[in-house]
């Protein structure tokens, strides 16, 4: 008598390899939208640190090409058309300005808000 062969999975070892595929899947999707997150996050605090530092730049380049040094450094508030808004206040700290600037930037959900201090040199 011949026994018959068999060959391929039962049904528990499919439906364990199903269970399986799915978690591992479903965990890549999870790292994946944690990674478009904070990519986007990085990618707004770039944006408002950069317009942060570039309004302190044009207040160091007021400083240097007034005719009586520092004399154009005046505290102060300006915005752009694209939704981002500076402040900034200019403090004397003898032959140093103290200049403090914060910049905003609309972000889905609210605004994103950072803040620099530099001294300029003025003489």
């Amino acid at each position: 008598m011949r026994t018959a062969s068999r060959h391929g999975f039962t049904l528990l070892e499919v439906a364990l390899a199903v269970v399986l595929l799915t978690a591992g899947i479903g965990a890549l999707m999870g790292t994946a939208v944690l990674t478009v997150r904070t990519t986007i996050r990085g990618r707004q605090a770039a944006r408002v640190t950069y317009a942060a530092a570039s309004q302190l730049e044009l207040l160091r380049e007021i400083a240097t090409t007034r005719p009586a040094y520092c004399g154009g450094l005046l505290d102060g508030v300006d915005s752009s058309a694209d939704g981002t808004s500076w402040r900034w206040q200019v403090r004397p700290a003898g032959d140093l300005r103290e200049v403090a600037v914060t910049a905003s930037v609309p972000v889905p959900g609210g605004r994103l808000t950072d803040s620099l201090v530099a001294s300029i040199w003025c003489r």
